[in-house]
């Protein structure tokens, strides 16, 4: 009978799988918000432990700064991608371009185990696509559109993970639709590769 992952990361001399690390660095409240609600809710179901390099903050971010801060905390974590933990950057495209945002994918590609999810415009996006499909959608456009599913919405501050979450299914369809072919860093146009980042979390495996 053929072993399940579980079964392969169980602790010598007992029982109990060892939890997959996920780090995460990320640039605002919006994601660390979001992915600390996936964790509560689905931390035992997929065996897994969220973590932050960062500090959750609605100051203006740069991605230079999201990835200091992830090497920094990668020096104090024991992440092992040989058994199973990831670490990962989320940020936005935002208009920033090539110069901005390579270094990090290139981090990314360095290593097993790394990850560099990126929603173009921006993370609210990623959010839209949890009630629509997302179409041509600006950075300004995004927050009033998610007015629509949320009145008070402002930043994060009044966002309804557990209503999110209940829709994470159609989101990840939705995000796989605007991102085929795959892209291999970022999307370039309307789109969100964080979906990857659930797929990874889940134990799903994502088709180049």
């Amino acid at each position: 009978m053929a072993l399940t992952r579980n079964d392969k990361l169980k602790r010598k001399g007992g029982n109990r799988p060892v939890r997959r690390k996920f780090l995460l660095s990320t640039e605002g409240v919006t994601e660390r918000k979001y992915f600390d609600a996936f964790g509560k809710r689905y931390g035992n179901e997929y065996g897994i432990i969220v973590r932050f390099a960062t500090v959750a903050s609605n100051k203006k971010s740069d991605p230079n700064n999201v990835l200091k801060k992830m090497k920094a905390r990668l020096a104090e974590e024991n992440i092992e991608a040989k058994n199973g933990d990831e670490a990962w950057i989320i940020v936005d495209e935002d208009g920033r371009g090539q110069e901005k945002l390579w270094p990090l994918h290139e981090w990314a590609l360095a290593s097993n185990g790394r990850g560099l999810a990126l929603s173009n415009p921006k993370f609210e996006y990623w959010i839209l696509l949890h009630f629509e499909d997302g179409a041509s959608v600006s950075s300004s456009e995004c927050g009033d559109r998610l007015k629509k599913y949320f009145p008070a919405y402002e930043k994060g501050d009044r966002l309804d993970c557990g209503k999110l979450l209940g829709f994470l299914d159609v989101a990840v369809e939705r995000a796989k639709r605007r991102d085929t072919p795959r892209c291999p860093d970022w999307p370039k146009v309307s789109g969100s590769t964080v979906y990857r980042l659930v797929a990874s979390m889940r134990g799903e495996r994502i088709e180049a």
